[in-house]
């Protein structure tokens, strides 16, 4: 992940200056950029007439490559904790590609879609979610195209996240958060399937706007 010479100075100033702010009561709404890490994974192709695929997927996040990595997140919070719904738009595109593989991505998202659970500590505040990963593959396997045409609901995911959370002005929230997925996709493709998990970590600025009580 790269970020650009003037903005990561200026988001460090920010968290340095800016009080910490709890939990409070209410509704809060963030949305997030960054970036991802994945892990090498067992990526298996499967197409009608040829013998099965397999390989120790690299996969690349490019988070700043059309369309953009990005999180949005909703949450109601009490003294208790929190219930949040969390789109992870995340992406992946494979870098060790073999002969048989002219092109494989899940760009427009291999997105997380969880509900989570918060917690406030103090210092930082911790989530845990679950949900299903809704992926869109586009590639071509032995000269045969394999885009889904659409979006897919393909598997499990699961997430837990470490905020720290600050406050800008008054109701403006400002978050850096880290956080770590773990996701198995069957993904249908026309003439066969891909089975692709994943397991990476994610960093992410959160700029968020809290209301209600």
């Amino acid at each position: 992940m790269k970020y650009s010479s003037i903005a990561l100075p200026f988001i460090l100033s920010l968290a340095l200056s800016a009080p910490l702010a709890a939990a409070e009561p209410g509704w809060t709404f963030q949305a997030s950029f960054g970036g991802a890490q994945s892990l090498r994974s067992r990526l298996t192709i499967r197409q009608d007439g040829f013998q099965d695929l397999r390989l120790n997927a690299h996969w690349e996040t490019k988070p700043f490559t059309e369309p953009i990595y990005y999180s949005a997140r909703l949450g109601r919070w009490s003294r208790r904790g929190g219930w949040e719904l969390e789109l992870i738009h995340h992406k992946l595109y494979l870098q060790n590609r073999p002969p048989e593989v002219e092109h494989l991505e899940v760009s427009h998202g291999y997105n997380l879609v969880t509900v989570n659970r918060g917690w406030d500590l103090g210092p930082v505040l911790l989530r845990a979610g679950a949900g299903p990963v809704v992926a869109h593959v586009e590639g071509a396997v032995r000269g045969r195209r394999i885009d889904t045409g659409g979006y897919k609901v393909t598997g499990p995911a699961l997430q837990v996240g470490v905020e720290k959370r600050l406050t800008l002005r008054e109701r403006w929230l400002l978050g850096i958060e880290g956080k770590i997925s773990a996701a198995r996709a069957v993904i249908p493709v026309p003439g066969g399937e891909l089975d692709a998990p994943n397991y990476a970590g994610h960093l992410l600025v959160n700029l968020g706007y809290r209301w209600g009580g």
